[in-house]
C-alpha cells in the first residue's frame, strides 16, 4: 500500500494554501501576512495555523476553530481556482499505473484537511486515485494522521497490508513513516533537494515520477 503526500509529491507550484490562510487570518483576526516567517513544509495545517497563531501572539487552542477552518477552505477553493499549480512530472502515469495493478492499494496521507486535500487535487483530476487516506484535520502530529490513513486504507481494501510506503517530499515526511514502520519514496518535487533528503535516508529516492519503470521495479 502507497500513501501519498499532496504539496510537493503531488503538486507543486501554487502558493494557494498560504494567500488563503493570510486572508482568513484578515479576515478572523485582522493580522496581515500571517504565515511570514513559517517554515510550514510538511506540517499539517492545524499545526500551521497554530504557529500563526503563536507568531502574531495569538491563542494557539484557536488553530482547531471551525470557523477558522471553514474561512480557510472557503478561500483556499477561490485561490487554487485562480492558481492550481502543476502536478509533480510523472505523477499522473505511475499513479494510473499502480491503480491497475490490484496487488498495489492507494492512499492520502497529507498535512492538508480532508476537504482542503480535496480542493487542492480536483483540477488536475487526481482524486480517482485516492479513496481514502489520513488528513490534517485528523491530527496536527503526521505520524498519528500517517497511522491513521493506513487503517482507513485497510478497512477500504478490506485487507492488511503486508507493505507500506509513504510517498513524501519533506524530512517529515521521511520521520512519520519510520513512526510507522514503513517503508519511504521520497521525491524531490518540493523545496527539499534530492542531497537533503539523502541525508534522512529513504528507502527510494527520486527527482520525480518520471522514471516510472525504475521506480515499480525498485517498488517490487
Amino acid at each position: 500500500m502507497l500513501l501519498f503526500d499532496l504539496d510537493g509529491t503531488l503538486v507543486r507550484g501554487t502558493r494557494a494554501g498560504e494567500r488563503a490562510i493570510d486572508r482568513a487570518f484578515l479576515d478572523l483576526y485582522g493580522r496581515p501576512q500571517a504565515t511570514d516567517g513559517i517554515d510550514w513544509r510538511g506540517k499539517p495545517d492545524p499545526r500551521i495555523f497554530a504557529e500563526a497563531l503563536e507568531h502574531l501572539g495569538l491563542d494557539p487552542d484557536h488553530a482547531n476553530n471551525p470557523v477558522l477552518w471553514a474561512r480557510y477552505l472557503r478561500y483556499l477553493r477561490e485561490e487554487i481556482a485562480r492558481d492550481p499549480g502543476e502536478v509533480v512530472p510523472g505523477v499522473t502515469g505511475f499513479l494510473e499505473r499502480l491503480a491497475g495493478n490490484p496487488a498495489f492499494g492507494l492512499a492520502l496521507g497529507t498535512g492538508n484537511l480532508a476537504e482542503g486535500a480535496r480542493i487542492k487535487l480536483e483540477p488536475h483530476g487526481l482524486n480517482r486515485f485516492f479513496p481514502t487516506g489520513g488528513f490534517g484535520s485528523d491530527s496536527d502530529w503526521r505520524p498519528a494522521l500517517i497511522r491513521l490513513g493506513i487503517h482507513r486504507a485497510q478497512d477500504h481494501y478490506g485487507h492488511p497490508f503486508g507493505r507500506v510506503v509513504v510517498v513524501g517530499d519533506t524530512p517529515l515526511d521521511i520521520a512519520a513513516a519510520r513512526e510507522n514502520a514503513a517503508q519511504v519514496l521520497a521525491v524531490a518535487g518540493g523545496s527539499y533537494t534530492l542531497a537533503e533528503l539523502a541525508a534522512h535516508d529513504p528507502d527510494w529516492l527520486f527527482p520525480d515520477f518520471t522514471p516510472v519503470e525504475e521506480i515499480l521495479a525498485g517498488l517490487g
